[in-house]
């Protein structure tokens, strides 16, 4: 009989599991409202932007400053960009399918 009690959870510890899985849903809300604040602002740093490089180039610094990617990343892709902003654009418009 002892062992049967000892598997079966006690009330305090089932509360402590919905206060565990509570919290996990509030963090899980926050970034997820983190995420939604992040994306909004980046389209707007790329709407912008008249070209599509310089979308690119809002979109690279907005992941940084948010973190999202770290910064000596970041600083290595805009610093590959230098010099070429022409073939990015080329290549952007090569794939960037007719707007509908």
């Amino acid at each position: 009989m002892d062992l049967f009690r000892w598997l079966k959870p006690s009330k305090p510890r089932q509360d402590g599991r919905l206060e565990h899985i509570e919290s996990l849903l509030a963090t899980l809300v926050q970034k997820e409202t983190q995420s939604m604040a992040l994306g909004q602002d980046i389209l707007d740093k790329v709407t912008e932007v008249e070209t599509k490089v310089g979308s690119f180039i809002a979109l690279i610094e907005a992941l940084i400053a948010d973190s999202t990617i770290p910064a000596e990343v970041g600083v290595a892709i805009l610093n590959k960009l230098q010099g070429t902003e022409a073939e990015l654009d080329a290549a952007i418009a090569a794939n960037t399918p007719p707007t509908p």
